[in-house]
């Protein structure tokens, strides 16, 4: 199995114990310290970076207070969504995953190290291994080369909370699509299963975007979740992208006045004006901080 590490600078020390322990078990590990040649130019940088995270099985993310500030992790674990790549979370630091994982690991499986040893994981990834990890569509050199460019840039990257109803999950998981592909981070609560923590985790995702993008149909109209999630992110100064079902002839009072999009047959259709709304409330500011 072909295993990408990422992590962030500060916890150099604990990739490379973790790093040993998969190798000696037979993995075949790809980290920034041992692949990448100190002083290598930003540009061959990234498509070393590139080539690994196409080549590998899983991205493992090594998750500590340091994670969530790192604009190089965010953009490896957007590349790797965009490519179809497992992730897995490792939570390293103290504290609550949902206080250290960034908003698009949200959703992503976890793997508790602080509370385990090494051989937890190894059983885990090897348990992967007999599971067989199905093979990605192949993809057009043109294609690869396109989706380079947009997402492993220099820029801060865009959170992106998606707020439907469930009746639209197929249309937020292709939404989600879209916008990794443009180099977004993307949460959407496909994953997150019901319980205690299920609320915690809408918050936090909520606390943590740049950007709301509502999908306001009939459905959505009448969803007390989709009210409080909408309530909550205008009260926190969210930007707000409202994506209007044709059912519906205009938004509802608390979104009056807000520039919104007419939903399209097919995404395709409106990508560049959604696209155009997001950039034009992000500036030059940097939204990751």
């Amino acid at each position: 199995m072909r295993v990408f590490l990422s992590y962030p600078y500060q916890d150099e020390q604990k990739a490379r114990e973790i790093a040993k322990g998969l190798q000696v078990a037979g993995f075949d590990v790809w980290t920034f310290f041992a692949k990448v040649p100190q002083g290598t130019d930003y540009a061959s940088t990234q498509v070393l970076i590139q080539n690994a995270i196409e080549e590998t099985d899983i991205m493992l993310i090594l998750t500590s207070s340091h994670t969530r500030r790192s604009r190089g992790i965010q953009r490896e674990i957007v590349y790797a969504q965009n490519r179809g790549v497992q992730l897995l979370a490792l939570i390293i630091g103290e504290g609550s995953p949902y206080d250290l994982l960034p908003l698009n690991l949200l959703n992503a499986d976890q793997f508790d190290l602080t509370g385990s040893d090494l051989k937890g994981l190894i059983r885990l990834l090897q348990s992967q291994i007999t599971h067989n990890i199905p093979e990605r569509p192949p993809v057009s050199e043109s294609q690869l080369e396109q989706d380079r460019k947009r997402i492993l840039s220099d820029a801060p990257v865009a959170r992106i909370f998606i707020a439907y109803s469930h009746h639209q999950r197929h249309l937020a998981k292709d939404l989600a699509e879209l916008l990794i592909g443009h180099g977004k981070a993307i949460f959407y609560d496909a994953k997150i299963k019901a319980g205690a923590s299920w609320r915690q985790t809408i918050q936090r995702a909520l606390d943590d975007a740049t950007h709301v993008v509502v999908i306001w149909t009939p459905d959505a109209a009448n969803s007390d979740e989709v009210e409080r999630e909408v309530s909550y992110a205008l009260a926190k100064g969210k930007v707000i992208v409202p994506i209007l079902g044709k059912e519906i002839p205009e938004l509802p009072y608390h979104l009056h006045g807000l520039h919104y999009i007419v939903l399209a047959d097919n995404l395709a259709q409106i990508e560049g004006m959604l696209l155009k709304a997001i950039e034009q409330f992000s500036g030059d500011e940097d939204i990751w901080q």
